[in-house]
């Protein structure tokens, strides 16, 4: 792959009292007239809203519009997503978007939870209502705390909904402070709606031999036969890095990182870390949206794949 970076193209973060840093978890959806592209707006207190910034159709690095109002606040007083809300994938059927988001919520051992929930919309995104109060992906053993970074895509074939997400509950200290651990899993249903129950496979962990202690968001694409997946490699020493994997059958995955072809930039807003990819194909070419150092603090950038 030959990527050309199109720069920070969303930086103008500091708009409202609930919008103070970040854009953090780039989600994009294509709109008719502009591509939507879903955020989590953090405000002082560390704690992060869905918002939007819409880009125009013929130059996405062209900020059209921003969120004045959170698309979904907070959740209830010790609810899954009391903490913070963040876009996570989507679906669209029938005018409707299906968004599955990571609730952070509050945990009496460890620092936090992050559970997956389910909030839907009719007006392009412009407003979200939970589908439910409670996580679509609860705690379970062996993911007692995170299950998160759920990316969500139909299967034909198989007539169901796949699900890619992370998940464990072991905690160590990296970098001076409790840090999760959690590797990719895959869960399986024929509805929308119904996870609760459904028994997930671990399709790929993380490979301590390269120093990396969790895999995040995932991002999933079929292209000539092949399921290639986009992801975050959490490092010990380093910020996170954008890592790449191919399958044939979605569950065993080889790991192709040269292939993505992604350096971190020498200075500026990726330099340090580079994480949450998200890739959305358009008529006019592919894209990939992502956060840079300190997890999208200054914004959120674009590459275009180029077909050279």
């Amino acid at each position: 792959m030959k990527w050309k970076k199109l720069g920070l193209v969303f930086k103008d973060i500091k708009r409202n009292w609930w919008s103070q840093s970040h854009a953090y978890i780039p989600t994009p959806i294509l709109l008719e007239d502009r591509v939507r592209v879903l955020v989590s707006f953090w405000d002082i207190d560390r704690r992060g809203r869905l918002g939007y910034v819409d880009l125009a159709l013929d130059d996405i690095t062209r900020v059209i519009g921003v969120s004045k109002t959170p698309a979904l606040d907070l959740g209830d007083k010790d609810a899954f997503d009391c903490k913070g809300i963040t876009p996570m994938s989507y679906v669209v059927r029938d005018g409707v978007i299906f968004l599955f988001y990571t609730g952070w919520g509050n945990h009496p051992e460890y620092p936090y939870t992050l559970l997956t929930g389910l909030a839907v919309s009719d007006n392009n995104g412009e407003s979200f209502t939970r589908f439910s109060k409670k996580p679509i992906l609860p705690p379970i053993k062996g993911e007692g705390c995170i299950r998160t970074a759920a990316f969500i895509d139909y299967i034909p074939e198989f007539d169901e909904y796949w699900l890619w997400y992370v998940g464990g509950e072991d905690w160590f200290y990296a970098d001076n402070k409790l840090t999760p651990t959690y590797d990719l899993r895959l869960v399986r249903s024929s509805s929308l709606y119904d996870w609760t129950h459904l028994n997930s496979t671990l399709v790929m962990e993380s490979d301590v031999t390269k120093g990396e202690y969790a895999i995040g968001r995932p991002c999933v694409i079929r292209e000539n036969g092949l399921f290639k997946l986009f992801y975050s490699s959490r490092r010990y020493n380093h910020g996170y890095r954008l890592g790449y994997a191919e399958s044939i059958d979605g569950f065993d995955w080889r790991v192709k990182d040269h292939s993505l072809n992604f350096p971190i930039s020498e200075i500026g807003w990726d330099s340090k870390m580079q994480c949450f990819s998200y890739i959305l194909p358009t008529a006019t070419g592919t894209y990939m949206f992502y956060n840079g150092n300190e997890h999208g603090k200054q914004g959120f950038g674009i590459a275009e794949l180029s077909n050279d």
